[in-house]
């Protein structure tokens, strides 16, 4: 199981705000907001036609999962400014998106976990229908955690081999919805948490190298429109444990999120791999 600080004071900010909006940033518009960090209310809307047409115009770059993936979103909007390009974030704080409902180190279930579990395949279906990406971006973390089958109320422990069919299971259901468009999805790994208090020489990454090869094995059986872009080259250089800086920088000071400084320098990376896996692209 994945341990992370500060994903209690997330989570209890996102069930104790009651903002109901999609976070949708254009590139070109003003710098980005801290993402919203409540889910919306929606109602289901009619799932959007598949499509296998070429593109060779702008491309709409819609972004998935949680208060990491927010973070990068900072970065996207910013080197997107002034571009013809698209960008689209439906990334919440303490939401997976796959994760399920999931436990904390106490064995309670997060109280707004099984709200964002609802949820979230609602915002998903409705950001497709409406803005027909050419690519989703995912970046969710919390999917490394135990879990709570909300059916048969039984606990699910990570690296379990129930847990993994479980999270299987989740992912093929969220990866079916966000491609019903058409649109290629990029799997982004997952880095370990750098060095901070709790463990100053950083997390040896065991869970988030089972999830990995887990989304690489994923990706393979679906190769015709998902792919996994890995962090870690990038992020953690070397393997876990991760350093503190990387290339004299310290890209998330807090141990996992990305800061409105540091966001653009991953984003620069990212972006032409994003906009590369848009189908029809060479």
């Amino acid at each position: 199981m994945r341990r992370v600080p500060n994903r209690a004071a997330l989570g209890a900010a996102a069930a104790a705000l009651a903002i109901f909006a999609v976070t949708v940033t254009y590139a070109g518009a003003p710098r980005a907001a801290k993402p919203t960090v409540a889910l919306p209310v929606t109602t289901t809307p009619p799932r959007a036609t598949t499509t296998t047409a070429r593109r060779h115009g702008p491309i709409t770059i819609a972004v998935v999962g949680d208060s990491i993936a927010g973070t990068i979103v900072w970065g996207l909007d910013e080197i997107m400014k002034g571009t013809q390009n698209h960008l689209v974030s439906t990334a919440y704080p303490a939401c997976g998106v796959a994760s399920g409902a999931v436990i904390d180190p106490k064995g309670k279930v997060y109280p707004w976990s099984p709200t964002c579990a609802k949820n979230v395949p609602k915002v998903h279906e409705e950001m497709i229908a409406q803005w027909h990406p050419d690519v989703v971006f995912w970046s969710s973390s919390w999917e490394v955690s135990n879990r709570l089958d909300l059916r048969t109320h039984t606990v699910l422990r990570w690296g379990t081999a129930a847990a993994e069919r479980a999270l299987l299971a989740s992912i093929d259901a969220a990866a079916r919805r966000l491609t019903a468009g058409g649109a290629h999805l990029v799997l982004l790994t997952v880095a370990p948490p750098g060095p901070n208090a709790a463990q100053p020489a950083g997390d040896p990454g065991l869970a988030e190298v089972q999830y990995n090869a887990l989304l690489r094995r994923y990706a393979a059986a679906h190769a015709g429109n998902i792919s996994v872009l890995d962090i870690m080259p990038f992020v953690c250089p070397g393997g876990p444990p991760c350093p503190a800086n990387v290339r004299g920088v310290n890209l998330r000071p807090d141990s996992i999120h990305y800061t409105h400084e540091t966001a653009p320098i991953v984003a620069r990376w990212l972006l032409p791999r994003l906009l590369a896996a848009a189908p029809g692209r060479p």
